[in-house]
């Protein structure tokens, strides 16, 4: 999908438009844009399907342009700006889903949507979302997938502290292990997170507690002030709410964004992942966490992170790194989830966002 376009607003008061100039040699799909372009003003011709921005084909400033009318004052960016429940996020989401799911129906080429949150906008008279499309032979602009734009436009999104964390780490963490995300699945994958959490029962018959947490802006999932894990047990909370480790809390800042960290199997230490690139090893010249395991390399491994999601390196070390068993190749990158266990030879991890 596209992820950015050179749209240019002209505002006339009563009415508003954007306007794509198209480049020289850059061919218009006729099948839905008729091949009229030497006509002053297609107003009479504007493609008009439910779920797309209205649009046609201009003649402006003696070059061909898209002409797209503004039909809301609300978009994308607006629904998600202010702090949201599971049912406003959950609803939201859905929109946008179910939205892009009708224009394939439509017969549309969803690669073709300019998926940004500034260009989709809210219809006042369906209360559906409205996508902008570009109708070109070939698409030659930057692209975004639909997962990479979720999970930004996620880890951006402020959510209700007293709401249901474990509705946000299922979401999170679907996306992470989901790279190419199939519509439909997603739909029923989110129906289903939103219908489970605070108040009814797990699968172990235990009810989920509510927990307290903040959504980070810079890309990390939870903070450390409060979260439910998938078992239905909290592990920490505002107040005096002991911890699975058998610590106790006795809560966090708002406004501190703790980052996810490493629970050492042995001693039980954390060791939170306070940098970008985190280097694993016995060298303190070189590393950030310093193991005094003499088969741990000197620079054994790294978890880097990006857009939110973290990785897992092994650094050419002699004994090998190993994610939940499985032994990494060298120098190749491996995503991380919640959960997962990792060994530097023979000393374990676990990686825990919260």
């Amino acid at each position: 999908m596209i992820s950015k376009l050179d749209l240019k607003l002209e505002d006339y008061g009563f009415s508003k438009y954007f306007y794509f100039p198209v480049p020289q040699g850059m061919e218009l799909d006729a099948e839905l844009v008729a091949d009229r372009a030497e006509t002053d003003l297609l107003t009479n011709n504007k493609m008009r399907i439910s779920g797309l921005l209205p649009f046609g084909v201009v003649k402006k400033d003696g070059a061909v342009a898209l002409r797209y009318d503004m039909i809301s004052q609300v978009n994308l960016e607006q629904l998600f700006s202010s702090t949201l429940t599971k049912e406003q996020l959950a609803s939201n989401l859905l929109k946008m889903i179910e939205g892009l799911e009708d224009l394939e129906k439509h017969g549309l080429n969803l690669e073709k949507i300019l998926l940004n949150k500034k260009y989709i906008f809210l219809d006042d008279f369906s209360n559906r979302l409205v996508f902008l499309y570009v109708p070109v032979k070939v698409n030659v602009f930057e692209k975004v997938s639909m997962n990479e734009f979720l999970k930004t436009l996620i880890a951006e999104t402020p959510y209700d502290e007293a709401d249901d964390l474990l509705f946000f780490i299922k979401l999170h963490n679907y996306l992470v292990k989901n790279a190419d995300l199939h519509l439909p699945d997603f739909k029923e994958k989110l129906k289903e997170f939103a219908a489970v959490g605070t108040g009814p029962a797990t699968d172990s018959g235990k009810a989920v507690p509510q927990a307290h947490f903040y959504s980070p802006s810079q890309g990390n999932v939870v903070s450390e002030a409060a979260a439910a894990v998938e078992e239905g047990t909290t592990v920490l909370g505002a107040v005096n709410i002991q911890e699975e480790e058998g610590t106790t809390a006795l809560g966090v800042s708002q406004h501190s964004l703790p980052r996810p960290f490493l629970f050492e199997a042995a001693t039980g230490e954390k060791i939170f992942l306070r940098k970008d690139v985190f280097k694993l090893g016995r060298d303190p010249e070189q590393v950030d966490y310093i193991a005094k395991n003499k088969v741990v390399g000197r620079v054994h491994a790294e978890i880097f992170t990006v857009d939110g999601e973290y990785f897992l390196v092994d650094k050419q070390s002699r004994n090998g790194s190993y994610l939940n068993g499985v032994r990494l190749v060298q120098n190749s990158k491996t995503k991380l989830k919640h959960e997962d266990k990792i060994k530097l030879a023979n000393e374990e991890f676990v990686f825990r966002l919260f």
